[in-house]
Formats: structure tokens, sequence, C-alpha cells
């Protein structure tokens, strides 16, 4: 026997449980306001999927065994997986993160029915695909850091506000913290330690509190702000802080073209910008480019993986880590092949004189 149930009305109540706290991560925390606000745009998705491809959305509770009944069920989840899929793809015009995501929030979903419901809804869910591509890591090299820092001239030739912007910049590739810490940072978080200067902040990600020592120029530009109302840092919002670094960049110089790429489904897609016009180094900068740049220095300076993990708040298994080295290897592997083109035999002395 098959007991239906209104998918839409339950996801409702999924949500509800994890704003309130009675749906918690395996760790034990809550779940985030940033993951919470993907669930609600799940529903929206599964709201307006329903509605345009006049799809039955229902949830399905098996009761008993019966043999006819789970070829049913099989063949209604590979039927709602496969075309909520396309729907993304062809009517919404994604790609394959994006897609990925919501498939994730789904099976969260439906893992919840079971376990915390005590819906047998099946293991169908298993089998929906979570699409996931790794775009390329865009890092600042140390020569790009040093003009940024230190070049009076530059900094001098942009406007107020992107002379805030580059020193919040600036904060972000040398300590690692992520955005949303950045923005968090308050004066307690700038302390002093036999006469060092550090910033001692948990993330709000993670929950890992990190202490990271800072070099003489960070300390000058957190002086210099200190003065602000409840942030130690004036961070605008994060399109606008987005945009300003672009700005910056482009002032910089640092036009040259880059290749975007996306996956959408199993083909690659070339991303342009507004008139078709090729994407430039400056326009892929945004602020999570601090935090990249800085691991990814780190481990070229040849710092040793443990310590760049507990600077950057990485746990010892994390797998997105493993992409930060395989980045700086790529670097120390043309840097030591530059050696390797120097070392040629080199001939007699015999051979020389004749």
């Amino acid at each position: 026997m098959i007991i239906k149930h209104d998918l839409l009305q339950l996801f409702t109540k999924f949500i509800k449980a994890t704003e309130n706290g009675r749906r918690l991560k395996q760790n034990g925390h809550r779940v985030s306001a940033g993951t919470i606000k993907n669930y609600h745009n799940t529903l929206r998705l599964l709201t307006n999927f329903k509605s345009a491809k006049n799809f039955d959305l229902r949830m399905h509770e098996i009761k008993g065994n019966n043999k006819r009944e789970f070829s049913a069920l099989k063949k209604y989840n590979q039927s709602f997986y496969t075309k909520f899929c396309k729907y993304m793809f062809d009517d919404l015009k994604v790609m394959n993160n994006y897609v990925g995501q919501n498939i994730k929030t789904i099976r969260s979903f439906l893992n919840w029915c079971m376990y915390e419901q005590g819906l047998n809804v099946g293991f169908f869910h298993k089998k929906f695909y979570v699409l996931h591509e790794e775009p390329p890591i865009i890092t600042l090299s140390i020569e790009q850091l040093n003009f940024l820092i230190f070049d009076q001239a530059f900094h001098e030739k942009l406007k107020q506000h992107l002379q805030v912007a580059k020193d919040i910049f600036i904060i972000g590739c040398v300590t690692a913290l992520r955005i949303s810490d950045i923005q968090r940072l308050k004066r307690q978080h700038f302390i002093v330690r036999d006469g060092l200067y550090y910033l001692n902040i948990a993330s709000k990600k993670t929950g890992y509190e990190s202490l990271i020592k800072l070099p003489d120029f960070a300390v000058a530009i957190l002086k210099k702000y200190r003065g602000t109302p409840k942030q130690l840092l004036p961070v605008p919002i994060l399109c606008r802080f987005n945009v300003r670094l672009k700005q910056i960049c482009e002032v910089a110089g640092w036009t040259w073209p880059v290749i975007k790429q996306r996956k959408k489904g199993n083909k690659t897609i070339d991303l342009k910008l507004a008139y078709n016009k090729p994407y430039r180094f400056c326009d892929l900068i945004t602020s999570h480019i601090m935090r990249r740049s800085c691991i990814t220095n780190m481990l070229v300076s040849g710092m040793p993986e443990h310590v760049v993990k507990q600077v950057s708040g990485h746990t010892s298994d994390s797998k997105s880590f493993s992409r930060y080295v395989s980045l700086a290897q790529k670097i120390m592997d043309t840097e030591i092949d530059k050696i390797h083109v120097m070392l040629k035999p080199v001939e007699k002395l015999s051979e020389k004189l004749h």
C-alpha cells in the first residue's frame, strides 16, 4: 500500500524544523542562515516547477512489500529527478553547481522524512546525482599583493571608497579570513600579546577559533579604522564590495583576457560578459579571492600544510584544501623547471680549446 503526502507541505515543515533548531547538523550545531536561505530557494523552485510543468509533486510512503508498487515509485522518482533537472537547465538556464545544490537540499529533505519523521519514502533519492564542478582557483600573486600594499602612487590614484576597499582586501589577503568573519571584526578581536598584534576570532562558518599574527602594514590599516563604530573595518555590503574590487584591479591594469567556463550537464559552456565581451582577470575578482590568495601564497612559500590549515581553519580531512595544494604544487613545479633548464652538461675544456 502507498500513502501519498503533499511534498510542498512537508518541505515547509522541514524548513521550519531547521529554523527553530529542532533539526540540527550531524555535529549537533544549528544550520546556518545561509543554508536555510538555500532551502527557501529550493522550495520556491519546486513550487514554480510544479506550476510550470504541471507535475504532480507528492511524497509516497511505502507500506508493505509490493514489487509492482516498488517499480511504480522507482519510475516516479526517476521521472521527478530527470524533469526537475531539465527544468533548471532549460528554463532557468543555470549550470551544474546550481542544479547540484538544489538536488543536495532535496536529498537532505528526504533523509529528514525518513530518519526524523519516520516516513518510509524508500531509498530512491540516493540515486539522485549531485552535479558538482570545481571552478579554477583565481588568486593574486605575491607580486600583485606587494603592488597593492606598498605602491603609494597607486593608492593615491584611487578614489576614497576604493582606498577603503583596497585596505579591507589587503587584510583578507594576509589573514585568510572569510568576508563573513571580516564583517564581524570588532575592537576586542584586535589584540596585543608580548608587543605583537593579532586577530583573534572564531569562524562564523565552522566555529574554529584563529589567532593570526599581523604584519606591520596590516596593523597600520586596522589602527586607521579602529575608531569606526561597532565594526573594526568599514566593510560595505558584499555586492558593492565586489564591484569595488573589480574597479581597483582594473585601475591596476590587470585586464588581460581570461576564459571562463562552466559545465551544463556534460557540455562545457564558454561564459561571456554583456555584448559578448570576454572576461578579463579583473572581472573575476571577488571577496573570496582574499582567502584563496592567502592560502595559496602560504603554500607556495613553503609553509607546512598543517600550519596553513591551522591559520585558515580547514579541518585535517578537508577536501577543498587539497585543491590549494594542487595549485601550489603546479606553481612550484614551474619554478623548479626553470632550474632544470639551467642544468646542462658542461663542455670539456679540451673541446673548448679545439
